[in-house]
């Protein structure tokens, strides 16, 4: 492949993950994690991650070892959260291209870039303060390093053992769940033709160790008991038997989330699996994706994220099937950008929110659609279909639709807190609890803006009875009437309005 298809093809992937620091954090999960560092910043605790006061080990430490050491460096607020993760991503990019240059071609490995460059749930959640990014990338590496020394490098071992290490601090036990499986298929179903040396497995074994001791061990001698029941049970176990009933689904809850991770490449997938050869390395990486779907697919609870791990060894399949077999698949490609673009317009003409997010998207999954259409009649391959279609939606995703959401969801809730950052008051929030509709939906990012850990209030009681005064008040708009002013008057607290942004308000309050 020509030098200038390469560096169109990384110049473009970059800028997928360009911007990210332009829009704030999107609660619930990047907020609550946002809340939880704030609360670790205030203790100067590298160990013991909180929220609200209160354990909270749903997550291991490294998503806040990244931001808590990024802001030490310096670097400001998002662009410190979310550079760990954006660095993640970018990486995994970098290892599953090179992967596939090394074992399958040069043409190979530029398509397999530009595939997972361009799947939606990567560019997402790639760009999120949130540890799945970090678990692909390790795990990813974890994965290539030990292909490679059973290829003949046993030092690759060493470096597996370590990126194995950090996928587990990164997200936990399900590194190893999604790790061994792969890892014992390799060695016993395709009899490797070398096998790495016990002083290898030894060093690769230590690492994993340290990497992982760095935190388990301490977090466990200061929180023993909590811990291992809040971690281990409640978070890994008792989710992988689907304890967490909020986020249920059906044993093929995955195979629509896998087309539309990788639409429009993954309706190859059926001829790709036809015409798998008989190749160790590709029975590798058939393993690998089969591992990780079967794995999620069998969990009790779901998330579309979670099935991350599956694009990149996917990615590389589609993209050595479509080199191979370049006949072109018409139509499918086409058909998809301008079915998931009308859709998209649709919902945005019918007042689905947030309408201008759904009309920059649709519009460029039209337009990508239609390009798609006039390179099927020309006979084009199902990759240059497929790119046609995917590129521009993937691009106005990254670029314009989740900042645009975010503006039309978020930017009152940061304006608010960062007026409570003005003052160096003590920040409540009052009856901002609860999960669901608009208007009941909890902003813990809120604590992250203000600069300070915040206290909940559900009664007026809770409000009149602190000892704080004067203290500030962020609530919904018009949870604070007259009516309310006039009871908490009553109690001895005179409440002043500060500002109001958008449906919320800020108070101060005083004896």
């Amino acid at each position: 492949m020509s030098r200038i298809a390469w560096v169109a093809a990384w110049a473009f992937a970059f800028l997928l993950l360009s911007g990210f620091w332009t829009y704030g954090l999107f609660d619930l999960d990047e907020g609550i994690y946002a809340a939880a560092l704030r609360e670790m910043l205030e203790r100067g605790d590298w160990v013991a991650i909180s929220y609200r006061g209160e354990p909270f080990f749903e997550k291991p430490i490294l998503i806040y070892w990244s931001a808590m050491l990024f802001l030490k460096a310096g670097v400001p607020d998002v662009l410190a959260l979310r550079l760990g993760p954006v660095l993640a991503t970018a990486g995994t990019l970098l290892i599953t291209t090179a992967f596939a240059r090394r074992r399958f071609g040069d043409e190979v490995g530029l398509w397999s870039l530009l595939i997972l460059a361009c799947s939606p749930l990567l560019v997402l959640v790639g760009r999120m303060f949130q540890p799945d990014a970090m678990l692909l990338f390790f795990l990813t590496a974890a994965l290539v390093s030990f292909w490679e020394a059973v290829q003949g490098n046993g030092r690759w071992l060493w470096a597996g053992g370590a990126a194995l290490g950090f996928a587990v601090l990164a997200k936990g036990p399900v590194a190893l769940a999604l790790f061994l499986p792969v890892a014992a298929y390799a060695l016993i179903r395709l009899r490797a033709p070398t096998r790495p040396s016990a002083l290898d497995w030894a060093g690769a074994t230590v690492l994993f160790l340290l990497v992982v001791g760095s935190w388990y061990v301490p977090v466990l001698v200061l929180k023993g008991g909590d811990f291992f029941r809040e971690f281990i049970v409640e978070q890994n176990l008792l989710r992988f038997a689907g304890g967490d009933t909020a986020h249920l689904g059906p044993f093929w809850f995955y195979v629509p989330v896998l087309l539309a991770a990788l639409a429009p490449f993954a309706f190859a997938v059926v001829g790709a699996v036809r015409h798998v050869r008989k190749e160790p390395v590709e029975a590798f990486l058939w393993a690998w994706a089969v591992v990780v779907f079967l794995l999620f697919s069998a969990a009790g609870s779901k998330l579309p994220h979670y099935i991350l791990p599956l694009l990149p060894p996917l990615a590389v399949l589609l993209a050595v099937y479509g080199v191979r077999h370049r006949a072109a698949i018409r139509f499918w490609s086409g058909a998809y950008g301008l079915v998931a673009g009308a859709g998209l317009l649709l919902a945005a003409w019918n007042g689905v929110e947030p309408g201008g997010a759904l009309y920059a998207v649709g519009g460029a999954a039209v337009g990508g659609g239609a390009l798609s259409l006039a390179l099927g009649a020309t006979g084009r391959s199902f990759l240059a279909q497929g790119l046609a279609a995917a590129a521009p939606l993937a691009a106005a995703v990254a670029l314009i639709g989740v900042p645009l959401y975010w503006t039309q969801t978020h930017w009152d809730v940061r304006r608010v807190a960062r007026d409570a950052a003005a003052e160096p008051l003590p920040v409540v929030e009052y009856r901002m609890s609860g999960m669901g509709r608009r208007m009941l939906t909890s902003h813990p990012s809120i604590q992250w803006y203000a600069g300070r850990s915040t206290e909940p209030a559900v009664w007026l009681d809770d409000l009149a009875r602190r000892l704080e005064t004067p203290f500030q008040v962020v609530s919904r708009r018009g949870r604070l009437g007259p009516d309310e002013v006039r009871i908490l008057r009553g109690l001895g607290l005179k409440l002043e309005l500060v500002s109001e942004r958008g449906e919320f308000s800020l108070y101060v309050a005083r004896r």
